[in-house]
C-alpha cells in the first residue's frame, strides 16, 4: 500500500499542470506535517470535490526545535502554515488537516511560555474548521490528492478597513478611519467628521485606488457605512472582492483590530501627555 501511494505521488508531480492559482472565492485547505527534522505545508483548493495544490512549503528545524515534543512539533507545523500562507487565508475560510490532538493542546494549554501565547493568538485571526488528517500506514492521505502556474496574492491587494469613534469633537471631526495592507502591513489613517458610506468611497478612491491600484479584495465590518450598494456599486465595478467579518468570525478583521487598539492607545498617551503639560 504505501509502495503504491510513493508511485502515485510520482506520477502526480511530473504531470503537468503541477499547481493552480488560488480563487478567492473558495475556501482554502491546509495539510500540515511534521517529523523528527522539518515541518511540511501544502496550500490547495477543492474544485469538483477534487484537491488540488496551490503551494507547497517546508522547513528544516533548527537544534532547538528539534528537541520539541512531537505535539509541539505538529504546531509548528500548523504556526509555519498560517505565517507562510497569511496573504491567501486572512478574510476567507480555511480547513485544516492536522492532528486533533495538536490542535486540542494548542488552545487548552495553560503554560505561559512565550512560545505557547504567540502559537495560542495566531488561530484566532482566522476563521478556521479543523478536520483529522488521515493517513494509510506511513504515507498520509493527501500523497493521493492530484496535483493539478501559481499566483500569489501580492502587496496591496487585500485591504483591511474600519471606522473608529466617535470621538469629542476636534477640528469638526469625529472619526478616524483606517486601512491596512495585509502583505506589507502598510497603514493609512484619516480623521473625518461622519462615517456615511459618501467619506468611504472618497477615502477608497483617493487613498487606495489612485496610489495602490485597485486591490483583489476589501475585509470591513458589518457597518452600513460599509454594506450599501453604493460601496457595492464601486467595489463590483472594479471587480474587487468584498468580505465581511462577522460576529461569529470577527477574526476576519484581526488585522485591523490590533492597530484599532494601537491608534487608541498612542491616542490615549498623546491626550494625557497634553492634559499634564496644561
Amino acid at each position: 500500500m504505501c509502495l503504491k501511494a510513493v508511485e502515485m505521488l510520482k506520477r502526480n508531480l511530473i504531470e503537468a499542470p503541477i499547481l493552480i492559482a488560488p480563487d478567492l472565492g473558495l475556501p482554502f485547505e491546509l495539510m500540515c506535517d511534521a517529523i523528527d527534522v522539518a515541518v511540511g505545508v501544502v496550500l490547495g483548493q477543492r474544485k469538483n470535490k477534487v484537491f488540488h495544490s496551490i503551494y507547497y512549503a517546508s522547513k528544516t528545524l533548527d537544534s532547538t526545535q528539534a528537541n520539541y515534543t512531537m505535539t509541539e512539533k505538529e504546531m509548528l507545523a500548523l504556526v509555519f502554515a498560517f505565517d507562510m500562507f497569511r496573504s491567501y487565508l486572512i478574510g476567507t475560510k480555511v480547513i485544516v488537516f492536522t492532528d486533533h490532538a495538536a490542535i486540542r493542546y494548542l488552545f487548552n494549554k495553560k503554560d505561559a511560555k512565550p512560545r505557547l501565547i504567540q502559537w495560542i493568538l495566531l488561530p484566532q485571526e482566522f476563521d478556521l474548521e479543523v478536520k483529522r488528517q488521515e493517513r494509510l500506514g506511513s504515507i498520509s492521505r493527501r500523497h493521493q490528492m492530484s496535483l493539478s502556474n501559481i499566483l500569489e496574492v501580492e502587496i496591496f491587494d487585500v485591504w483591511g478597513i474600519y471606522f473608529i469613534g466617535p470621538f469629542p469633537l476636534s477640528s469638526g471631526n469625529q472619526y478616524i478611519l483606517m486601512v491596512v495592507d495585509y502583505v506589507s502591513k502598510w497603514v493609512d489613517v484619516v480623521t473625518l467628521p461622519s462615517n456615511d458610506s459618501r467619506v468611504v468611497i472618497k477615502f477608497i478612491k483617493k487613498h487606495i485606488f489612485t496610489r495602490f491600484g485597485t486591490p483583489r479584495a476589501i475585509i470591513s465590518d458589518g457597518g452600513k457605512h460599509f454594506i450599501n450598494h453604493i460601496v457595492k456599486n464601486l467595489l463590483a465595478k472594479y471587480g474587487i472582492l468584498h468580505k465581511v467579518a462577522t460576529a461569529y468570525h470577527p477574526q476576519m478583521s484581526g488585522e485591523v483590530e490590533v492597530l484599532n487598539k494601537e491608534v487608541k492607545q498612542i491616542l490615549q498617551k498623546t491626550v494625557c501627555a497634553k492634559e499634564k503639560l496644561v
